[in-house]
């Protein structure tokens, strides 16, 4: 994973557990906007809020979801995100997708 540019947009996967909020931390001292996703549930929207970082619920499960959280992060924040793969596991470790806020 190449980490995004200052003034990009990060989507974390999983983005409230260990590893994603660690990544959302780094990212976002890079200037980085990280949009946190992640089973909806109060604890996970108050992990985001505690990092400055927006939630979005998203079932990784459901390809149908994770389209529409992608399009989503592009119409609140521009530019265009890579495609999301749909991993196999029920639970995946954090993964992002970034994209460039300059058109």
């Amino acid at each position: 994973m190449s980490t995004p540019a200052a003034g990009s947009v990060a989507m974390i996967t999983g983005g409230t557990g260990g590893f994603g909020r660690a990544l959302a931390t780094k990212l976002r001292e890079r200037d980085v906007t990280v949009v946190l996703t992640d089973l909806d549930s109060e604890r996970n929207r108050q992990v985001a809020a505690d990092l400055g970082c927006p939630f979005l619920p998203l079932d990784v499960t459901d390809p149908a979801a994770n389209e529409a959280v992608v399009a989503q992060i592009e119409a609140e924040h521009g530019g265009s995100t890579p495609p999301t793969s749909t991993p196999a596991s029920p639970r995946p470790s954090p993964t992002t997708h970034s994209t460039s806020t300059s058109s």
